[in-house]
């Protein structure tokens, strides 16, 4: 007899066992949908662009009637949310990724090495806080041209582009000993990398040069 008792009573812990688990999960849940919420309400992003890291079963997340309260509390991070629940005074520091909360470009058709981007060149977009030397401000990358080619769709870094200079090219042949004028020669940007130092030189050397 007192195997059964003994046997139904550890029957009936399992299941309050899983019950409890289940609760913690769903709780979680509901806990995690409030912190993307909120998130999504500060910040401007998208609910699927905010992840929140709460899968540690350290934490422990209990039923709470009323909705729970979120909160930034590190006035310079956002890395990090305070829930807490009214009901039971529970709280707990969750730690959030936001993906794609920093302001972009990228390249609206393929380009060559050699070549300048422009403002049409470029459309804006969000870009995760996680990838390093995006250009944020097209007047960063002015007078710059790019050392690599690029792909359409491709998110604009800093380091696609080097130093333009400008160089001198002429137009047509000219004779030994005849001289050059500025209508001879074109000036067009190149990339300091591969420029020759010959090219290099201020354009009055051009008057009456031979």
């Amino acid at each position: 007899m007192y195997k059964h008792i003994n046997l139904f009573a550890f029957i009936f812990s399992l299941m309050t066992f899983a019950t409890n688990a289940q609760d913690v999960s769903s709780s979680k849940e509901t806990m995690i949908k409030s912190v993307k919420s909120w998130a999504a309400s500060q910040t401007g992003l998208t609910e699927d662009s905010i992840k929140v890291r709460a899968l540690d079963r350290r934490l422990q997340v209990p039923t709470c009637p009323s909705n729970f309260d979120v909160s930034f509390p590190y006035n310079t991070s956002q890395q990090t949310v305070l829930v807490t629940c009214p009901d039971s005074q529970w709280i707990a520091y969750v730690g959030i990724r936001l993906q794609d909360n920093q302001a972009g470009f990228a390249y609206v058709a393929a380009q060559d090495a050699g070549e300048s981007v422009l403002k049409s060149s470029v459309k804006t977009v969000k870009v995760s806080g996680s990838t390093r030397n995006v250009v944020t401000s097209l007047d960063d990358i002015t007078d710059l041209l790019l050392v690599k080619n690029v792909e359409k769709g491709q998110i604009v870094l800093k380091h696609h582009f080097v130093k333009s200079v400008t160089i001198a090219k002429l137009k047509k042949d000219v004779l030994k000993g005849s001289k050059i004028s500025s209508a001879d020669v074109i000036f067009e940007p190149a990339s300091s990398k591969k420029a020759a130092a010959r090219t290099l030189f201020p354009k009055i050397l051009l008057n009456d040069a031979i």
